[in-house]
């Protein structure tokens, strides 16, 4: 009877890397190849291909949205508990009676406003596609995890652009850049 050897961290990371099927486009007249073949054991880069409403499910996102439209448009009832963030600052907004300030209904319909701005921007993404390349320097293991850590940091904020935005944003990729290049481990591996 033979044990098995676990994989390694890098067989891991090359793996989990890896385009899964049905990730890679089909486009017209294009061939589209994707594998991982790391320089050594792992590697630092790393391309993926974005197709945004296989990945992010503009359709739910667009729902959502037209939603909180409407749903920003009603009153808090006397008494009850926020039911969203518009509630929330409406209530603030009360407690400070500014009579200079937004009133109520004024707050209530630009956010309405902005939430069917979201959805008229998240319907361009219908026909976008995106790339993420990251050149983590090296082919080292720490490489390898800088590059995973830059792919499910840019996947988690992204949900937050689209729901805030509709659209990923230029503040996003200053903001990683920033924090990878803040980034102690990072700085002294590179």
């Amino acid at each position: 009877m033979s044990i098995q050897p676990q994989p390694g961290i890098d067989e891991y990371l090359r793996k989990r890397l890896m385009p899964v099927e049905g990730a890679i486009p089909h486009l017209a007249r294009t061939d589209m190849y994707g594998n991982s073949i790391p320089a050594g054991s792992v590697g630092g880069d790393l391309f993926e291909y974005i197709n945004f409403q296989q990945r992010y499910n503009i359709d739910a996102r667009i729902a959502s949205a037209l939603d909180l439209s409407e749903k920003y448009l009603e009153p808090l009832p006397e008494g009850q508990i926020p039911r969203n963030s518009v509630d929330e600052y409406v209530l603030w907004l009360r407690s400070k009676s500014n009579p200079n300030d937004v009133t109520e209904a004024e707050y209530r319909r630009a956010k309405s406003s902005e939430q069917l701005r979201v959805a008229d921007n998240l319907r361009d993404l219908y026909a976008t596609a995106g790339v993420l390349l990251v050149d983590a320097q090296g082919h080292g293991l720490i490489s390898a995890k800088i590059a995973s850590t830059v792919h499910d940091t840019f996947h988690a904020f992204i949900l937050s652009e689209l729901d805030h935005h509709g659209k990923t944003t230029p503040e996003l990729f200053e903001n990683l850049n920033v924090r990878l290049a803040q980034s102690v481990t990072a700085r002294n591996a590179l």
